[in-house]
């Protein structure tokens, strides 16, 4: 069970974006993991599960398209070590409502 007292805007964060553009491939800034439990893209995965052990300590969203196409990726730190998670966004993310 979650927090029922927090906010969503609370509990994850944005930490990278591509897109949306038209193009074969699009990429994010490298994003150190270190403050967070998991990260959702297409795939949600825990921190624990990243070989930290052997320096991996930044992640990066990369998708690649066969043919140019229109696409969007989004990158989130959910369940941050420290909260409000909302203060980690990425400096792109102009404002949190609510």
């Amino acid at each position: 069970m979650g927090f029922p007292n927090t906010k969503g805007s609370e509990q994850f964060a944005i930490l990278g974006r591509t897109g949306p553009q038209n193009a074969t491939a699009g990429q994010t800034a490298w994003i150190p993991v270190g403050n967070f439990h998991r990260l959702l893209a297409l795939i949600d995965c825990s921190v624990d599960e990243l070989d930290t052990n052997n320096g991996f300590a930044f992640v990066q969203l990369q998708a690649t398209l066969s043919v140019a196409g229109l696409f969007a990726g989004l990158l989130l730190g959910i369940n941050a070590r420290f909260e409000p998670a909302s203060s980690l966004n990425a400096a792109s993310v102009a404002q949190i409502t609510g």
